[in-house]
């Protein structure tokens, strides 16, 4: 586990109860233990301070010292960083045997990994969809014994900048994270895909788990099942999971008549969204910038960007199949005992799939664009307008992660019609993570489907 940092929480709450005696009682502090979160003290509140990221954030306080029974948390206050923003109060229950360990509401969730003296806290603190920053008070202990956190979230600078219009979309699990962009490259251009090498039961510390999948931890696993999401679901044990056992599942499914039967991808979302733009790209591959350079890079190269007005950009996913494995039983994972360092997160489950992302330049205006790709089919007036247009398209289906570029309207109505080949599955697009200790899902950027 990291070195805890070590953090007093000085409680400047000054509730005055006189005694029998007329004495004032005195002033108890609280202390606790910080794991993944910078506090600093605030005299003049008398509280601490700390700023997360608009994604949200995970992090555990551990209750230690004389009073370490009251570190625990009462109440969890909410609002928007503006000057009329109103409370949202979140009355919490202490610990208990009829009080479930883990409760949750707008702001994310608590969990108590110990029930009794001294607490053990996590907190995942949700993201902030909103377009201004918010203010999250966690209040901790009663009576004379009370202290607060203050975290500031910032606002997300994506969600306001681009403002996406949802032409279709079908729900995905809160617990999928997207990652079908941020290790695409494109083939024959200086932006190479990252593919990450991951597989159910793949074990990285919560830092690094889908953003780089690097530091894995290895070593020898009990043996897990794998099952896919089909209706006659295949399944199989792997003994001795690794990747290359995973790649021989996977070439054992497609030979499967279950994987023929139900192989075929779904359209999961397709948005556009005023660009304004080319190089407004940026806002779109916040998780990329690698793309996102070389994508602007390609727009100026392939269109010409002074003939044009207005800018449009979209985002098409298809949805192919998910491998899920089993939660390890009371064995654990490892057969030489679980890691107890670094959060570790598992690969719970891989969804893979297909994208196409494309902007276009054109003196239409954005409604009209957005009305002409929505069209079930293409007319011949409809198509002269296009031929006035520019395309950049680039579709990605394969498993190393390099997508295709195009500039032809043809390539997106294929794509529209066969994300990928007969007989592929494409590239992984989700994946959900699970805690190694309590296989708790693991949320990082969680993103809304309207």
């Amino acid at each position: 586990m990291n070195r805890l940092k070590s953090v007093l929480l000085l409680c400047f709450v000054m509730m005055m109860a006189v005694s029998c005696k007329d004495k004032e009682e005195p002033v108890h502090t609280l202390q606790f233990d910080v794991e993944g979160l910078k506090l600093s003290y605030d005299a003049i509140t008398g509280a601490f301070d700390g700023d997360i990221p608009s994604e949200g954030s995970v992090f555990t306080i551990i209750g230690k010292g004389e009073y370490s029974n009251y570190v625990y948390v009462t109440s969890i206050i909410m609002r928007d960083d503006m000057e009329d923003g109103k409370d949202e109060k979140f009355e919490l229950l202490p610990p208990g045997s009829e009080v479930s360990a883990i409760q949750r509401g707008e702001w994310g969730e608590i969990e108590y990994l110990t029930i009794t003296p001294p607490y053990k806290i996590k907190f995942r603190i949700s993201p902030n969809k909103g377009k201004t920053p918010r203010i999250i008070n966690i209040r901790f202990g009663e009576g004379d014994n009370i202290g607060n956190i203050n975290l500031r979230q910032s606002k997300d600078l994506n969600q306001e900048e681009i403002q996406w219009d949802y032409i279709f979309s079908s729900p995905v699990s809160t617990n999928d994270i997207f990652i079908g962009s941020r290790y695409l490259g494109i083939q024959n251009w200086n932006c190479s895909g990252n593919a990450p090498q991951i597989y159910p039961s793949a074990v990285f510390p919560a830092s690094t788990f889908a953003t780089t999948f690097d530091k894995e931890f290895v070593g020898e696993k009990n043996p897990i099942t794998l099952y896919t999401d089909f209706s006659d679901p295949f399944m199989a044990e792997i003994k001795q999971p690794s990747m290359v056992n995973y790649i021989r599942f996977l070439k054992e499914m497609q030979a499967s008549e279950e994987y023929v039967k139900e192989a075929t991808p779904s359209l999961n979302r397709f948005r556009l969204a005023d660009l304004g733009a080319p190089d407004n790209i940026k806002n779109v591959f916040s998780d990329n910038p690698r793309l996102a350079d070389a994508f602007c890079e390609i727009i100026y190269q392939k269109t010409d960007v002074d003939k044009f007005k207005n800018w449009v950009v979209g985002e098409i996913i298809f949805k192919g199949l998910t491998v899920t494995m089993d939660s390890p039983g009371k064995e654990g994972l490892f057969v030489d005992g679980d890691v107890d360092k670094d959060d570790p997160v598992y690969v719970k489950s891989i969804t893979y799939g297909a994208s196409a992302y494309f902007v276009i330049g054109s003196n239409l205006g954005y409604d009209e664009i957005k009305v002409i790709l929505t069209k079930p089919s293409l007319t011949d007036d409809v198509w002269e307008k296009l031929d006035k247009t520019a395309l950049v398209l680039i579709t990605s289906s394969s498993p190393d992660e390099e997508a295709d570029l195009s500039t032809s309207y043809s390539s997106l109505s294929s794509f529209m019609e066969h994300p990928y080949d007969s007989g592929q599955y494409g590239y992984p697009i989700y994946c959900t993570g699970c805690y190694l200790d309590d296989n708790s899902f693991f949320h990082y950027l969680c993103e809304e489907y309207e």
